[in-house]
């Protein structure tokens, strides 16, 4: 009873209260899905008469080589292109705060990274969905340091490469590579890559 409760607020209080814009995602959303999951969001929509859904898949090879970094919610998403779209419209009174699900079929069943982002009331909120995420263990030798490039269950992966330094330097049958030592030491940042392209940092 929207009228009841407003009564119990100042004019000013309910005024913003009725105004404000709200895309909150749920706080107990997933944060870490497996390979295999299907992807749904919880989120916290208010004030908002249409809703645009967009879903980006990120190059994930392209994006740790050129930033070094990981992919966060600040991504610049001009001149991408949208892989999946969707428009939903709401119909409920402004000041009420409704949760909504939302599921991607969209978001496959194999390793990737997407940017998912939730418009409307001059208002915007992103998700990163992470699926799958490779590992290595590191090991010195006498001419450097041997990379071992790990799957999800931590078990090596064969036909997987280790981009470092500007080089591509492609693992054996048992996910290993060796990386020479270099005459200019200091941290570095490696990017390991599967066969089909998908990359970890």
């Amino acid at each position: 009873d929207p009228e009841r409760w407003a009564s119990l607020l100042t004019p000013a209080a309910f005024k913003a209260l009725k105004e404000r814009v709200d895309i909150d995602f749920d706080p107990t959303s997933a944060e870490v899905f497996g390979i295999t999951d299907e992807v749904t969001l919880r989120v916290h929509v208010k004030n908002v008469e249409t809703l645009i859904v967009k879903v980006f898949e990120v190059n994930t090879l392209n994006y740790y080589l050129e930033h070094g970094q990981e992919v966060s919610t600040d991504l610049k998403l001009d001149g991408l292109v949208t892989n999946h779209e969707r428009t939903v419209k709401y119909e409920d009174p402004p000041q009420r705060r409704v949760a909504r699900d939302f599921r991607f079929p969209e978001i496959e069943k194999r390793r990737g990274v997407w940017v998912v982002e939730f418009i409307g009331g001059s208002k915007s909120s992103r998700a990163v969905i992470r699926k799958g995420r490779l590992s290595s263990l590191r090991d010195t030798a006498g001419g450097g340091e041997v990379l071992t490039v790990l799957d999800e269950q931590h078990k090596p992966l064969a036909d997987a490469a280790v981009w470092f330094g500007g080089r591509r330097m492609t693992c054996d049958d048992d996910g290993r590579v060796l990386v020479p030592f270099s005459t200019n030491p200091g941290r570095r940042t490696a990017v390991v890559e599967t066969a089909d392209g998908f990359a970890s940092l």
